[in-house]
């Protein structure tokens, strides 16, 4: 949130509550925030941390960020890459990354193995060997542990998800749209990452669609945008272009708040 603190004073951020339709000052430190969110169930032993999977974004973007800033964005393609990779992981950690994931696993079946029937040595993979298993369904004990195994699960699937890297949207070509007019910012919310699709009925057919736009606010100065087709690497936003995004932040479904430089007055409607 520090890219998008007002550049007047030290630190304000202006902040929109969708649901109630109103402006506030805070501070990147204050909002959006919930304690333990990435953190495994106490007794677990994961592999890794979820801290460990955000450690490379959360050290290299702030002052990527700033250098970015103090050049005008002249240099930005030296560093698509982790931009790109960046916004995965924003995605990834997301909440609304989160339900999805849990409305998947809520209609699963899971698993558990019974019993090891045979074992023996695979005939295509030399060296090797392969088990045949029986499995039963799995039960939870109750509603409290099915509660704690969904949310580890979620966050492994999370840090799978950033492991990816670019994943789905390698291949990709992207620019950067910026503004220097703080009166007509680029601004973010809770998912920050956008898929701007035209008529499509699922994700899936969105991201085959070679119009379709991937969105990510870098900071109230800068977005980096994303498409199938060829696309201009650097240039100003467009006059009404801005003004088209804001509806994405400002009335996003299942977001709680809108982050901006400054209180956006004619703009709260949308």
């Amino acid at each position: 949130m520090e890219g998008f603190t007002s550049p007047s004073r030290e630190g304000p951020l202006w902040v929109f509550d969708i649901e109630r339709r109103k402006w506030f000052e805070s501070n990147p430190r204050s909002v959006a925030a919930e304690r333990a969110y990435y953190d495994y169930s106490e007794g677990s032993e994961p592999d890794a941390t979820a801290d460990q999977a955000f450690k490379e974004f959360e050290t290299n973007f702030p002052p990527l960020r700033q250098e970015l800033v103090a050049s005008n964005f002249s240099g930005w393609t030296k560093h698509r890459e982790l931009l790109v990779r960046y916004s995965q992981m924003l995605r990834a950690r997301s909440d609304l990354f989160r339900q999805e994931v849990l409305k998947e696993a809520d209609h699963a079946t899971f698993l558990k193995v019974e019993e090891v029937l045979q074992t023996r040595s695979d005939p295509n993979k030399p060296g090797q060997t392969e088990c045949q298993i029986k499995f039963s369904a799995a039960e939870m004990q109750s509603n409290a542990n099915r509660a704690v195994f969904f949310k580890n699960l979620s966050i492994t699937k999370m840090r799978m998800e950033i492991g990816k890297g670019a994943g789905e949207f390698a291949g990709w070509n992207w620019g950067l749209r910026f503004t220097e007019d703080v009166t007509k910012p680029v601004i973010t919310g809770d998912n920050a990452v956008a898929l701007v699709g035209f008529g499509h009925s699922s994700r899936e057919e969105a991201m085959r669609d070679q119009d379709t736009l991937f969105i990510f606010p870098i900071c109230w100065q800068a977005c980096l945008i994303g498409r199938r087709h060829k696309i201009d690497e650097t240039d100003a936003f467009q006059p009404t272009a801005l003004s088209d995004l804001y509806p994405l932040y400002l009335n996003e479904a299942g977001g709680r708040f809108a982050h901006s430089p400054q209180r956006l007055e004619a703009r709260s409607t949308f």
